[in-house]
C-alpha cells in the first residue's frame, strides 16, 4: 500500500466542509485517527495531528501532513464487490513520474478505512475519521 508512505511525509491551510451533495462518496476531509497492523503495531493518532487526505470537487485528491502536501492528484472510485467497499485509484506525479496507485477502501458512516492488499507483511490498516480540512 503505496499510501502509507506518502501519508507519513505533509499540511493544508484554508477551511473546506465536506460538500452536502457529492458526486463520490469519500468527497471531503479525512484525518487519520488510527493504524493497526504492520512493523509497528497499533498506533493511535490525537484529533488534530493534520495527517489529512482531502478528495474534493473535480475529483482531485491532496495527503497532507503538518509539513505539507505529501502527494496530490486526481482520483477515481468504483464500487467493490463487497457492500461497504471500494475500489480508489490515485493518479498522481512525483518528481517528474506518473504514480497510479489502487487501494481497496470501506466507508463505514463518518470513517474512511484503507485495507491493505493482504493481511500479511509489514502494512497497516489505516483509519481515518471525517475532519475539516485546514488546508
Amino acid at each position: 500500500m503505496t499510501i502509507l508512505i506518502f501519508l507519513i511525509a505533509s499540511s493544508c491551510s484554508k477551511n473546506k466542509q465536506r460538500a452536502t451533495t457529492s458526486t463520490s462518496p469519500i468527497e471531503g476531509g479525512w484525518e487519520l485517527r488510527k493504524q493497526t497492523g504492520g512493523i509497528a503495531g497499533t498506533i493511535d493518532y490525537a484529533p488534530g495531528n493534520k495527517i489529512q487526505v482531502s478528495f474534493e470537487p473535480g475529483k482531485i485528491y491532496r495527503f497532507t501532513n503538518p509539513s505539507g502536501t505529501v502527494s496530490e492528484g486526481t482520483y477515481e472510485i468504483q464500487k467493490s464487490a463487497a457492500p461497504q467497499d471500494w475500489i480508489l485509484t490515485l493518479h498522481a506525479t512525483s518528481n517528474g513520474q506518473a504514480q497510479v496507485i489502487k487501494d481497496s477502501v470501506r466507508l463505514t458512516g463518518m470513517q474512511l478505512i484503507f485495507l491493505p492488499d493482504a493481511p500479511c507483511c509489514d502494512i497497516p490498516t489505516s483509519f481515518y475519521d471525517m475532519v475539516t480540512v485546514y488546508n
